[in-house]
C-alpha cells in the first residue's frame, strides 16, 4: 500500500489518495498526476511497487524539480517532515 499526497503551491495537501487492495476507495490502484502538480508517494507497507510513466525523452538534468516549502532528499528533517504526513 502507498499514499499519494498532492500538495497546493504552499505545500498545504490539497488530496490524499490510499493505493492498494486495502484503500478506503476500494482497489485504487493509480493515479493520473498532471504536470507541475506538487506530490509525494509514501509507502504505507513494507514492500511497494510504483511504476511511473512520462512523456520522454527522458533528461537525467530536469527530471526533478523539488518544492523551496519541503527538505531536500537527504536532509535530516526528511525523515521527520514524511512522518508528518504519513500520521506517524
Amino acid at each position: 500500500m502507498a499514499d499519494v499526497v498532492i500538495f497546493n503551491n504552499e505545500g498545504v495537501i490539497s488530496a490524499r489518495y490510499r493505493l492498494g487492495a486495502d484503500s478506503p476507495e476500494g482497489r485504487l490502484w493509480g493515479i493520473d498526476v498532471p504536470p507541475g502538480v506538487w506530490h509525494t508517494v509514501l509507502a504505507r507497507t513494507a514492500r511497494v511497487v510504483c511504476f511511473e510513466v512520462k512523456p520522454g525523452p527522458w533528461e537525467a538534468t530536469n527530471d526533478k524539480e523539488f518544492a523551496d516549502w519541503a527538505p531536500p532528499e537527504n536532509d535530516p528533517a526528511a525523515a521527520e517532515y514524511c512522518a508528518m504526513l504519513s500520521g506517524i
